[in-house]
C-alpha cells in the first residue's frame, strides 16, 4: 500500500491508489523481519550501555589484583627467607659428605693400588 489509507483486510488492492495489497505471508515475513531488526537494535543498545559498567569493573578489579599479587610476592619472599638457612645448611652438609666420600674413595683406591703392587 502506497497511500497509507485504511482499506478492508480482504481487499487485494487499494481502491484509492491501486497498489497491490500484500498477502498474509508477505505481511508475516515483513513483521518477522521487523521484529528481528528490533531485537538486534535492542541487543546492540544493551551492549553499548554495558561497556561503561564493564570498564568500571575492570578499573576497580585492577588494584585488587595488584594488591593480591604484591601480597603473594611478599609471602613468597618471606618463605624464601625462612628456608634460606635450611638450604645453606643442606648445601654445607652435602659438601661435607661429598668430601668424606671422596677421601674414603681415594684412600680405598690407594690401598688397592698398594696391594696390587705388593703382589
Amino acid at each position: 500500500m502506497q497511500c497509507h489509507r485504511d482499506i478492508p483486510d480482504e481487499a487485494r488492492s487499494c481502491r484509492y491508489c491501486g497498489a497491490r495489497q500484500p498477502t498474509l505471508d508477505e505481511e508475516l515475513t515483513r513483521a518477522g523481519r521487523d521484529v528481528a531488526e528490533a531485537a538486534v537494535a535492542v541487543v546492540q543498545r544493551i551492549a553499548e550501555a554495558a561497556k561503561p559498567a564493564a570498564r568500571d569493573v575492570v578499573r576497580s578489579a585492577r588494584p585488587i589484583a595488584e594488591k593480591v599479587t604484591r601480597a603473594g610476592t611478599r609471602a613468597a619472599e618471606k618463605a624464601a627467607k625462612k628456608t634460606e638457612p635450611l638450604v645453606t645448611e643442606a648445601t654445607k652438609a652435602t659438601k661435607r659428605v661429598a668430601r668424606k666420600t671422596a677421601r674414603a674413595t681415594a684412600a680405598a683406591a690407594r690401598r688397592v693400588t698398594k696391594a696390587a703392587k705388593a703382589k
